[in-house]
């Protein structure tokens, strides 16, 4: 029996943990401090940050969630085009790296189909690389482009 169509979308950037979280991507360089509140306020839920907290990786979590939330708008095809605090880490294994995301304020106006879903990304650590990787059924991603 054949599958359902799927859309699969892999994220990773290139980082260093240490006080403050170097993130390189190719040529360009992206400095974030995890600790600046203005990004973090406009990224992060109060919630996530506690998560990130208790999970004992420090600001690798904060990656991890980053790179989730990236995987996970493209793979519903449109990139970060809503705020990035209304997709929420809700629970976050840091045995094998599968954060449980649910999608909210205005995402769930495109995404109707999302409300209440549970949405698994993988996220992995590989030397200095964060991978975050969503595989979703076109159900659910609404087909778009």
């Amino acid at each position: 029996q054949p599958c359902a169509p799927f859309r699969y979308y892999e994220v990773h950037v290139l980082a260093v943990a240490c006080t403050e979280l170097q993130l390189t991507k190719k040529a360009n360089k992206l400095f974030w401090n995890t600790d600046n509140a203005h990004f973090t306020r406009g990224v992060f839920t109060p919630e996530e940050h506690e998560l990130a907290a208790d999970s004992g990786e420090g600001p690798v979590a904060i990656l991890r969630f980053w790179c989730a939330k990236e995987a996970l708008s493209k793979a519903l095809g449109t990139g970060i085009r809503y705020s990035p605090s209304d997709l929420r880490v809700r629970q976050a294994d840091p045995l094998d790296g599968t954060l449980r995301m649910e999608a909210t304020g205005q995402w769930l106006d495109t995404f109707r189909q999302l409300r209440g879903q549970a949405i698994l990304v993988k996220t992995a650590l590989f030397k200095d690389h964060v991978f975050a990787s969503c595989v979703l059924p076109l159900s659910l991603s609404g087909g778009l482009g």
